[in-house]
């Protein structure tokens, strides 16, 4: 049309990168995001949960970045055989239905191969995700459950404890016993992470024996990130109730005497359809459940003495 001016408005087209990252020991700005991202799904991480995960697989935690910004974690930890078990799951609200998660999934479990068998403890969100696009089932319910610290520690007094069974400080022990009974009781060998689980600042470690002087059973409680949140017990092996009710009598009043936190609260994460010993313990507690989240599995061919675990080692490493 004659004396109009016409002008070219340039096409402008914003390009973002995903990528994910492993973090490493020296990552402190993408350790502290982790924590974080524990923290917002509210499953209480510990002081040194990152460095501890590291000594159990240091290429198993990953951060999904956008443009080089974190908005999500995950991880996968190799053990033998071809058994791997994933977890930390997290996209943050407002990049969640874009992709990223399942990319980040993706791409974790792939420099985790080769797999014979993944599992995980899966928010009940994410249970038909979890069937769907990875093969897992469920193989048994674990719960969360809170405990007064206080209050549970006065009921366990008021029973009777076995005589039968004694409690030694972790440092009083064999380790490479310890790690023996551990592995037979989770079913595959972490040394190095159970020695940094067991002997960190943040956690409370007793070990009970028979009279033999066979371990029988032990128990870690953590001091967690967030002070006024109090402690995560985890895990909890041992071979039946008696024992698990000295352990935790022990235990408590470690925390109760020499924690730090201002909190009475203890998080117990608990396999409560494996043994009914466990929901017996549970109800001496005067615990009150927080959350189902069940454990599920490309298959049931997994090692170790589910039955034994009184409470989980963590959610993140099976």
């Amino acid at each position: 049309m004659s004396g109009v001016i016409t002008k070219t408005v340039p096409l402008i087209v914003i390009f973002t990168m995903f990528r994910t990252k492993l973090i490493t020991n020296t990552s402190t700005y993408l350790k502290k995001y982790f924590l974080q991202a524990r923290a917002t799904e509210k499953l209480r991480p510990a002081i040194d949960d990152v460095d501890c995960f590291l000594e159990c697989d240091s290429t198993a935690l990953s951060v999904g970045e956008l443009d080089s910004k974190p908005i999500g974690t995950c991880a996968v930890f190799k053990y033998q055989d071809g058994y791997r078990h994933g977890g930390a799951y997290f996209i943050e609200h407002n990049y969640r239905k874009y992709g990223y998660g399942a990319q980040l999934i993706i791409e974790t479990i792939r420099k985790s191969e080769p797999i014979t068998n993944l599992s995980a403890y899966a928010p009940l969100r994410m249970v038909e995700t979890y069937k769907k696009f990875y093969g897992l089932q469920i193989l048994h319910v674990c719960e969360i459950h809170d405990i007064n610290s206080i209050t549970a520690l006065k009921n366990l007094q008021g029973i009777s404890m076995d005589a039968s069974y004694h409690v030694k400080q972790v440092s009083d022990v064999d380790f490479e016993t310890l790690c023996n009974y551990d592995k037979f009781t989770f079913g595959y060998n972490r040394q190095p992470f159970l020695y940094k689980w067991l002997y960190s600042p943040a956690s409370h470690s007793c070990v009970a024996l028979n009279n033999q002087g066979f371990i029988v059973g032990y128990v870690v409680a953590r001091e967690l990130v967030v002070p006024n949140e109090g402690y995560k017990v985890g895990p909890l092996f041992c071979e039946n109730i008696n024992i698990a009710q000295v352990l935790l009598q022990s235990v408590f009043k470690q925390i109760n005497e020499q924690g730090t936190s201002t909190s009475n609260s203890v998080h117990i994460s608990c396999p409560v359809d494996r043994d009914l010993q466990v929901r017996q313990l549970l109800k001496i507690l005067d615990s009150s459940h927080v959350q189902t989240i069940p454990f599920m599995a490309n298959n049931d061919h997994l090692k170790g003495r589910i039955d034994k675990w009184f409470a989980i080692t963590s959610f993140e490493t099976g």
